[in-house]
């Protein structure tokens, strides 16, 4: 089945130069171009796609704003930033506004093939110098003692992040770890998107709203079905509400906790207290 897709940007040259690429891909299919927030919106809504390549900078409604609305109508959407700002701020607002992806526009076309299968996929795609951004923010507020350091991580990522920390380079990491730099490289970004990323927009959200974690009974209910495993079709099926419905609380769910994938979400929601384990 094809994934459909709308491309977002305010550079003409820049949508038909995606266009062109999509229209090599034979699982892929564009339907649909914008050139501001505003238009992205209501053509998600009469086209249904499956990823939408968002601008961020755009003229009248930015790309958070329409990332918001899109996903408030409908949650399945999946939502790949597509930016030439690396600023930490901007990169946290998008993936808080629900995005499930950062692609930095100077990256080669054959990266957004990539990261466009990854997030339809239901995964989570960064570009590596925004994954660099962010593992350096989270190093940085640690040793000034803004942030506790994390404390559930495996040992391996562990072990590199510790590293990172004493200001070693991948190639050495790689060394010490009797490892290749290309696996050693891909547990850093297993550990920035499955560890550091959550974190650091948990902490962002507390900062922001307080301490204080808030699901509401429905939210809840659902998540306590997702940790036993219930899949998004039997929990609807058990509550008497639309798949689409159990997916809205669940986006909602992730936003809260500031989780990126269904284990995060339920192990944040046990360590708060909100289900039991």
């Amino acid at each position: 089945m094809s994934t459909r897709i709308l491309i977002v940007d305010d550079h003409q040259v820049l949508r038909e130069g995606f266009r062109s690429l999509i229209s090599e891909q034979s699982d892929m299919t564009v339907v649909g171009e914008a050139e501001d927030g505003e238009t992205a919106v209501q053509l998600a809504a009469k086209l249904s796609p499956d990823v939408v390549i968002m601008d961020i900078s755009m003229p009248g409604m930015n790309g958070i704003e329409a990332t918001r609305q899109i996903l408030m109508a409908d949650p399945a959407v999946k939502i790949m930033a597509l930016s030439m700002h690396l600023e930490r701020r901007m990169v946290l607002e998008m993936f808080r506004s629900g995005a499930s992806g950062y692609l930095l526009k100077e990256c080669a076309f054959d990266d957004v093939v990539r990261a466009v299968r990854v997030v339809a996929s239901k995964g989570v795609y960064l570009s590596p110098k925004v994954a660099d951004v962010l593992l350096k923010e989270y190093i940085h507020r640690v040793q000034k003692g803004e942030l506790l350091p994390l404390a559930e991580v495996p040992v391996r990522e562990r072990a590199i992040l510790q590293l990172l920390e004493s200001s070693k380079d991948m190639k050495e990491i790689a060394s010490l770890l009797h490892t290749s730099s290309k696996s050693a490289d891909s547990w850093r970004m297993q550990m920035v998107l499955y560890h550091i990323l959550p974190y650091l927009l948990r902490t962002q959200r507390e900062a922001a709203a307080g301490p204080d974690v808030y699901l509401t009974q429905r939210e809840k209910e659902i998540l306590a079905w997702v940790k036993d495993g219930k899949s998004t079709g039997e929990i609807a099926s058990i509550l008497k509400i639309s798949q689409d419905t159990v997916k809205f609380h669940m986006k909602n769910v992730f936003q809260k906790l500031g989780a990126i994938s269904r284990s995060q979400a339920i192990a944040i929601a046990i360590e708060n207290k909100l289900i039991e384990s």
